[in-house]
């Protein structure tokens, strides 16, 4: 056996057991969180007494309450709920574009619009006539049309930079009779 080979097998090992050992860490069911508390009490006899306290916290997930809906004057914009949400039509931003680009619908109908670009990097804001949501990288949300008229959509990456313009990612023109 060359010397190459006497170090690279317990290299490879090593970081074997490393990776185990880390991933049993990350990935433990319970997170828990000890604080110890100890003071020391001194009484009138020069004798030392320690109290030692430990108190267990449970992490738990608190609950984030769904954001409003936003009523425009022609339309309301609301986050999409797959539970109890049932969009007419679907509208993706995927490939730098709407898909469909155009659409048709109905006065009172709901158009889901959606992210389903997986390698979006910046987040998008969605702008429908005067109004802007932010849809994050993945987000989605529901626009009921409540009035007749042509809807023009706009998705843009906003800039960090107060005095640079936004960057255009799709357009889409929606058609409400």
């Amino acid at each position: 056996m060359d010397s190459k080979n006497n170090t690279l097998y317990p290299l490879i090992i090593l970081f074997f057991l490393l990776g185990i050992v880390v991933g049993y860490v990350i990935h433990k069911p319970e997170t828990r969180i000890e604080y110890v508390n100890k003071t020391i009490e001194v009484e009138s006899t020069p004798t030392i007494k320690e109290v030692e306290t430990i108190v267990y916290v449970t992490a738990t997930p608190t609950y984030v309450a769904p954001a409003a809906t936003a009523v425009v004057a022609n339309f309301s914009v609301k986050v999409y709920n797959p539970d109890t949400d049932r969009p007419t039509s679907t509208m993706e931003l995927t490939n730098q574009r709407f898909n469909p680009q155009t659409l048709s619908v109905h006065t009172g109908d709901t158009v889901l619009v959606k992210i389903s670009d997986s390698s979006l990097q910046s987040p998008l804001t969605l702008i429908l006539d005067s109004y802007e949501k932010s849809l994050g990288t993945g987000g989605a949300v529901v626009v009921t049309f409540n009035k007749k008229g042509t809807y023009n959509l706009k998705a843009v990456i906003p800039s960090g930079d107060p005095n640079a313009t936004p960057r255009s990612y799709g357009e889409a023109v929606v058609s409400v009779s």
